[in-house]
């Protein structure tokens, strides 16, 4: 049982952690010869014929390609007459992906996990996982796969088309595969094959972007030809796309929000302030905001202060206004983020809160986190704003 870490181990989870990380944003040609002879070897262990390969810009153009390019149904040897996305749904999940799911991934990973858990200390294994694993997906995975993955879903969805799934992401894979690596790489358990099988998923992750496995083909996605960071390693551009693939397709973000593309390119002066009132996301409001400024905000829609207030449990000051605009008269919960002065935010308040601690009250589900609930607690509440104080959380939420 390893009770402690060597110094080199200590240091290399700083290390490895960083090295993953430029994999995961790595905008790089692909490595055809590397993607291949990978492909090949996972292809022959569980059984199947070399598959032959398709090379794509983008996964959104995989997608596509998949969904609509006839002569699919016959490199894919799917029988003539079979509908293809029945095909695609019943032949290619239930055989390719899930033999990658449950015979590549899953399984390999649960038996590494178990040599984890019987030869190192808990402690020392949570901690890798929180520097390697938990920070690599939060950079990589959350940051960067999930929000391409929500764009192009909507998409194929908007288009009729059918969505395709893979468990194949490769370069935004890193974040289990670094940290499964950490332990044979810096000696912590000894290589044997399923850490041998490891390296053929790290080859891929330096190598290439997503890939779709089908019974006979393998669509292979280019990585992304630029990407856009902030100071806070999320995807972040104020000119242009913060992410981009070689065929045009790729995100508008905002520190590491996904935005219209018109809140890019539009100069903030030209931004009519009502938009941010209007808008129902939360994060794109807050990112509105940011970027035509609070106070001219305020300015354009004729705000009126009605109620200002300093939360004596976080210290933060809170006010409440009056907007209108058109027809619109609004009140709005006005404050800072708790940790970025420059960020502002403005909640919608329902007509039933009548103060500052009733809309604080409502705002951190003090009548209930259901809206409707949260409304009619407001509309039959006995309790004063001294009791409702005592209510509120300690810390910012």
């Amino acid at each position: 049982m390893i009770e402690k870490l060597t110094k080199k181990q200590e240091a290399g989870i700083t290390e490895w952690q960083q090295h993953c990380l430029k994999i995961g944003r790595d905008t790089s040609p692909i490595n055809k010869p590397v993607v291949e002879k990978s492909w090949k070897e996972f292809y022959k262990i569980f059984g199947k014929k070399e598959p032959k390969f398709w090379y794509c810009q983008s996964p959104l153009q995989a997608q596509i390609i998949i969904n609509i390019f006839p002569e699919i149904q016959k490199i894919a040897s799917i029988k003539k007459g079979d509908n293809i996305s029945d095909n695609i749904s019943d032949n290619i999940y239930a055989n390719i992906r899930d033999n990658i799911r449950d015979n590549i991934r899953d399984n390999i990973r649960d038996n590494i996990s178990v040599n984890i858990r019987d030869n190192i200390r808990a402690n020392i294994s949570v901690n890798i996982r929180d520097n390697i694993y938990d920070n690599i997906y939060a950079n990589i995975r959350d940051n960067i796969r999930d929000n391409i993955r929500a764009n192009i879903s909507d998409n194929i969805n908007d288009n009729k088309m059918t969505w395709i799934n893979t468990y194949s992401g490769c370069q935004h894979d890193i974040n289990w595969i670094a940290y499964y690596k950490y332990f044979e790489k810096y000696g912590l358990l000894p290589s044997d094959k399923n850490f041998k099988i490891f390296d053929i998923w790290y080859d891929l992750a330096c190598s290439c972007g997503w890939c779709y496995t089908f019974e006979n083909i393998v669509f292979v996605c280019e990585k992304p030809c630029k990407l856009s960071l902030n100071n806070a390693g999320r995807l972040h551009d104020t000119k242009s796309m913060a992410l981009e693939y070689s065929d045009g397709y790729g995100l508008w973000m905002l520190n590491g929000i996904r935005v219209p593309q018109w809140l890019i390119e539009t100069p903030a002066e030209k931004i009519e302030p009502k938009l941010a009132l209007e808008e129902k996301n939360a994060d794109v409001q807050r990112e509105i905001i940011r970027k035509i400024g609070y106070d001219r905000m305020l300015q354009a829609c004729n705000a009126v202060t009605e109620e200002t207030w300093d939360c004596p449990k976080t210290g933060l000051h809170y006010e409440t206004k009056r907007m209108k605009f058109g027809n619109i008269d609004r009140r709005y919960l006005c404050y800072r983020h708790a940790s970025v002065p420059e960020i502002f935010y403005a909640k919608c308040m329902p007509p039933e809160a009548k103060t500052i601690i009733q809309m604080r009250s409502f705002q951190t589900g003090v009548f209930g986190f259901d809206p409707r609930e949260a409304r009619e607690g407001l509309r039959k509440n006995t309790l004063t704003d001294k009791d409702l104080l005592a209510m509120l959380p300690e810390t910012v939420q």
